[in-house]
């Protein structure tokens, strides 16, 4: 009795695998996706794709992505029938990822390309959706729309802050901005656990948060120079920063002053040409008391050198700055300042 059982048993089998050998994918559609003139398949976390074709089985098949190097992402199969499946995206990697649908019994698995976007950001909204905005006071809700931010709730840090998440769906972040991050333009950047996109920013308003420390490097003839941070003063409103070995023989220091005058001006770009900073170098040479003066070589910036203000609170000015300076008058050492300042504001 047990004869004949093996033997439909094995029937079976045959007829599966030769179902599998005959499958095949005729379309695949994506819930997210968006007509972009071409014939790809987009998808996203959360993506809901159907893909029709024959022979699937009257089984659940499996469902899954493979990158580039054969690593799987299982997709969820929510509906099944030998002619059309339903399988919803949980995970990717961003590129173009072979989609494979195995039925059962099915010894190689049917493929189709899909493409894994990375988020994108199209527009800052306020947060009821209807009026675009550029800047945000602490704590203010906005919505930052976009396309293929998927549906799993990811990380979004505004000015390296994090930010409060209060939604996330696939087209759109509801975001709280951080309440202790100073005034300035920050720059978003949205963590879908995919990918991040970094290339949206917004003004922070009416926040009395201080900046905080930064980083500026000095190099002559190639070789790093110790700094540490002063203040000066310039006339006009300028805003100083000074940095330099203070209290040493010989010492070296390096003065950028930009002019600053309200938080309208700012951010800005200052580039040289314009006559609105200057930038000098100070040299002295080894001295005793009573003795000659110390030397004192002024420098100016060479075209391209450009300091860039980024944020302004509590009587702090911050920004970044790069460029090469040139001894007036010819001669001198290759001298190179790049970075970011942090200053007290001077207003004359």
């Amino acid at each position: 009795m047990k004869l004949p059982l093996l033997r439909l048993a094995g029937a079976l089998l045959a007829g599966s695998l030769l179902a599998g050998a005959s499958a095949q994918i005729d379309t695949v559609t994506s819930s997210f996706d968006e007509d972009q003139g071409d014939a790809d398949v987009r998808a996203a976390v959360g993506s809901v794709l159907t893909i029709d074709g024959a022979s699937f089985g009257t089984a659940k098949p499996k469902v899954f992505f493979t990158d580039g190097e054969g690593k799987k992402y299982v997709l969820k199969v929510t509906a099944f029938s030998d002619t059309q499946l339903t399988a919803e995206v949980k995970k990717g990697v961003a590129g173009t990822l072979t989609l494979n649908v195995s039925p059962k019994g099915s010894t190689e698995p049917f493929t189709s390309p899909v493409v894994f976007e990375t988020p994108r950001i199209d527009e800052l909204l306020d947060e009821t959706g209807t009026s675009s905005i550029d800047e945000a006071s602490p704590g203010t809700p906005f919505l930052i729309d976009g396309a293929y931010l998927g549906t799993k709730k990811g990380k979004i840090k505004i000015g390296g802050k994090a930010a409060k998440v209060l939604e996330w769906l696939n087209d759109h972040v509801l975001v709280e901005m951080p309440k202790k991050l100073a005034n300035g333009l920050w720059t978003i950047a949205l963590d879908n656990k995919v990918a991040v996109n970094d290339e949206a920013e917004i003004t922070m308003f009416g926040s009395t948060v201080k900046i905080g420390k930064a980083f500026l490097n000095f190099f002559v003839n190639g070789e790093k120079v110790a700094l540490k941070y002063g203040q000066g003063s310039a006339p006009g409103g300028y805003a100083v920063v000074a940095v330099g070995t203070s209290g040493t023989n010989p010492s070296k220091s390096v003065v950028i002053a930009v002019p600053f005058l309200d938080g309208d001006s700012v951010p800005e770009d200052y580039v040289f040409g314009t006559d609105l900073f200057v930038v000098s170098y100070i040299e002295t040479g080894k001295f005793t008391l009573g003795g000659p003066p110390p030397t004192i070589k002024a420098y100016v910036p060479t075209i391209g050198f450009t300091v860039n203000i980024t944020a302004n609170s509590a009587s702090q000015v911050a920004g970044n700055c790069s460029g090469i300076l040139e001894l007036s008058g010819g001669g001198g050492p290759d001298i190179e300042v790049t970075g970011e300042f942090v200053v007290d504001v001077i207003q004359t």
